[in-house]
């Protein structure tokens, strides 16, 4: 896996890196300040698989990056990070090409779930897009359950097995941390998904940040 972190703050760039190596160990990261770097850079490796591209990064305006980087390199993955939560700036993004959209404001504990999502291939769509009166605090996409908590829900062994989903880990592994087969987790997942009313882990992980447990 071959990555490209575009961004000119030295500290989001060092928190993603730390971020994607504790996702994947063996991850190639490459660092950019501005976008013409990137661009001379996805020249030099048009086999790079992710960028992670802030919209604000100096060299283009807006999504005009993306725009570019999916014109000429189509098969990678683009990534937008932003302050910005505006629901339409998040739909063009996806409408144009990008694999995912991540706020600034996007709690930390949640960020591992959704890189996982984005590197096996899925796109990420913050609920910020979904909610388009929101006022720009982050909220997760819920049905009629959203003013319950967590612990009202779920079962003791369910709550357990979402706290993992949290910390970003497979199936497999949270199997192994809470003695059970990995297929009793998978219909676990399936039941916290459907008692929380969202559809896939990083939505349910963002419904434990959001309500928790009390």
């Amino acid at each position: 896996m071959k990555c490209i972190i575009a961004a000119d703050h030295g500290m989001l760039r060092a928190g993603l890196r730390e971020l994607l190596r504790s996702i994947d160990s063996e991850i190639t990261i490459y660092e950019v300040e501005n976008f013409i770097s990137l661009y001379e850079n996805l020249t030099r490796s048009p086999d790079t698989d992710l960028v992670l591209l802030d919209l604000f990064i100096p060299g283009v305006s807006g999504l005009e990056g993306l725009t570019k980087i999916k014109k000429r390199w189509p098969p990678v993955a683009v990534v937008i990070l932003s302050a910005s939560e505006e629901s339409t700036l998040i739909r063009n993004a996806i409408a144009g090409g990008a694999s995912g959209y991540v706020p600034k404001s996007t709690p930390v504990e949640l960020l591992p779930s959704v890189f996982q999502l984005i590197l096996a291939g899925g796109v990420y769509v913050p609920p910020a897009a979904l909610h388009p009166s929101n006022s720009g605090k982050y909220t997760s996409q819920t049905d009629n359950t959203s003013e319950k908590n967590v612990s009202s829900i779920l079962s003791l062994k369910q709550q357990r097995i979402l706290d993992y989903i949290a910390k970003g880990l497979s199936n497999k592994e949270i199997a192994a941390e809470v003695d059970l087969v990995e297929q009793t987790v998978k219909n676990e997942t399936s039941r916290i998904f459907k008692a929380l009313g969202v559809t896939n882990r990083v939505m349910a992980a963002a419904r434990l940040t959001e309500k928790g447990r009390s």
